[in-house]
Parts: structure tokens; sequence; C-alpha cells
């Protein structure tokens, strides 16, 4: 008997040690292929990078769109819409004609409460406790003319086929802003974005590696950061949008970034074997502290890297009935 149940608890043993492995192997294989993604960011074509410049660019502290924030969040107000989307339902309204996607895009919402019930009458929790679950602002446009929604998805965690009750959140607009300006000659500076300190490591063509005096909470690759920017001339003028290239941040160890950019012809067997031995040494030390870097990336060869944040906002309470089916 002893001689089975010992059999018994080396055979489940066996079975996680080989779970934990899989698992450990199937990581692996993620991380490389992120990785290789990750290091053609750094050498992009020329062919593709944008090289037009919007004569007429205006940054969200000249627009007017903001002058009129209490006068928009009325509007959308009264005009919102609600739909079943997946597994939750969404409410969405148009942003009065001639707002534009960059203005647009700095408006966000903040769930307050919420209570639901499904189709038998069940009350409906949300995921308002992970990330994406509510989505924040997504923007689509239609021709003619061209206008921008703004779109909340919420998730829910208790399965439902209907959803029935009421919902309230904050429509958040920023009124006044502030900016950081970064450039070459910044590099190996430090400076401060948002109340946030940070070590310039790189100004390159289209991307500025920024090094956080405060740990990032995160090591997630692709996470929202506390600033926009966006990359200009000498004369303040951004690059038109390309179809094949957006401006993007990520978030990568240390090792790994001063790996890929002392090379711009690493193959692809050369990155697969240093992220194995990256990632081999993570496991064997798991607590070990790692510096995280921060890029963030512009769509075209740039002078100056202008980083903005809202300093003041305005808010609209929206309490909204939802009888989705």
């Amino acid at each position: 008997m002893k001689k089975t149940i010992l059999i018994f608890f080396h055979t489940l043993l066996l079975l996680n040690l080989g779970q934990v492995h899989a698992q450990i192997k199937d990581s692996l294989t993620a991380l490389k292929f992120e990785q290789k993604s990750m290091y053609s960011r750094f050498y992009q074509k020329d062919s593709i990078i944008s090289t037009r410049m919007d004569l007429n660019t205006t940054f969200p502290w000249q627009s007017q769109t903001f002058k009129k924030n209490a006068e928009i969040l009325d509007s959308l107000n009264t005009r919102i819409t609600t739909g079943k989307f997946g597994d939750g339902f969404y409410t969405s309204a148009r942003f009065p004609k001639g707002t534009s996607e960059e203005d647009a895009d700095h408006y966000t919402f903040k769930l307050v409460s919420y209570k639901l019930t499904n189709e038998q009458n069940k009350n409906v929790i949300l995921r308002t406790n992970k990330m994406y679950s509510l989505i924040n602002s997504s923007y689509h446009y239609l021709d003619p003319p061209k206008r921008y929604i703004f779109w909340i998805r919420f998730i829910a965690e208790t399965p439902a086929q209907t959803f029935k009750g009421s919902v309230e959140y904050d429509i958040i607009a920023p009124v006044d802003f502030d900016s950081t300006i970064i450039t070459k000659a910044d590099t190996g500076k430090t400076i401060t974005i948002n109340n946030k300190p940070y070590s310039v490591l790189a100004f390159t063509k289209n991307y500025v590696a920024l090094k956080p005096i405060e740990p990032l909470t995160s090591a997630a690759p692709y996470q929202k950061i506390h600033f926009k920017f966006i990359g200009t001339d000498h004369a303040n003028n951004k690059f038109l949008t390309k179809m094949t290239l957006l401006r993007n941040n990520l978030v990568l160890p240390e090792e790994l970034f001063f790996y890929y950019t002392k090379d711009s012809t690493l193959s692809k067997e050369e990155i697969s074997n240093f992220v194995e031995e990256y990632h081999n040494a993570r496991v064997k030390n798991p607590a070990a502290n790692e510096n995280l870097i921060l890029i963030i990336k512009d769509i075209g060869y740039m002078d100056k890297m202008i980083c903005y944040w809202p300093t003041s906002t305005i808010t609209k309470r929206i309490k909204q009935n939802i009888d989705v089916k």
C-alpha cells in the first residue's frame, strides 16, 4: 500500500514538473517571438519612414476643441447609444463635426458604479479589475463627413445574454496642458515628464530611450504611460501619418535594450540565443532586480520629441439606463 501511494505521488510530481517545464518552454517561445518583433522596431527601413511634414501643425493646448469642452461633453451625453458586443455591451456617442482624431483621443472615462442583471435576473459583475476589460476610448471615422466616436466596452465576468439596469461613469476631458521637449542635446541628462524623472539614454532618428528614475510598476512591453508624445522638426512641424507606421511606446529590460542597440545586423538566431540565455537566468533568479527602459517612438526622423499631458480636466458624470438584448 505504501509503495502504491509513493508511486502515485511520484507520478503526480512528474506530471506537475512536466507541466511546469511545458509552461516555461511556452513562455520562452512567446518571449523569443515578441523580442524578435521588438528588435525590428529599432531598425526600420528609410522607405517606410514618414518624410512629409504637416505645415499646419497644432498642439492640444492650441486647439479650440478644449475651449468648448463643456459643450462637447453635453453633446456626447445627449447622443449616447448602447448595443450588444461579444460577452458584454457598449455605449458610444459621436463627437461634434470638426473634432479631430488627436483631440478626441484625449477624452477618457472612469467607471463610477453599476447595477446590472442578466436574463435570469441574477446580478452581473463587470471585469473592472483586469487590463483592457473596460476599453478606454475607441474612435472610428465615418465618411462623409469624418466623425469620431467615443466608445466604451463593458465586459461581463458573469455569464449573460442580456443586460438590464444602469451604469454610471465619468467622461473626462482635458482643459490645460504642460509639456517637456527632448532633443539630442539632452542625452545623458535627467529630465522630468509629468512630475516623474527620467534619464535620457538615447535620442536617435525616430525614438527616445528613457530610463525611469522611479522603477516602473509593470514590465508589460506594451502599456499605457502617463503622457503623450509627438516628434517634430526644428520648426515644430509634425510628420504626416503614414499607413505603415504608428507612434507607439514600448518597455523592455535594460539588458535587452543595450544588446539590441549595439548592433543593427543581429540575426534571428543570435537574438533567439541571447533571449534564451536571458530567460534562463531569470528563471533561476526570478527575484533579481531589473531596470526597465521606456522607448517612445515617432513615425519620422525628428529633431524634437514633445511630451505633453493634461494639468487640469473637466468631468461630466453620466448615469445611463441599460436594456441590451
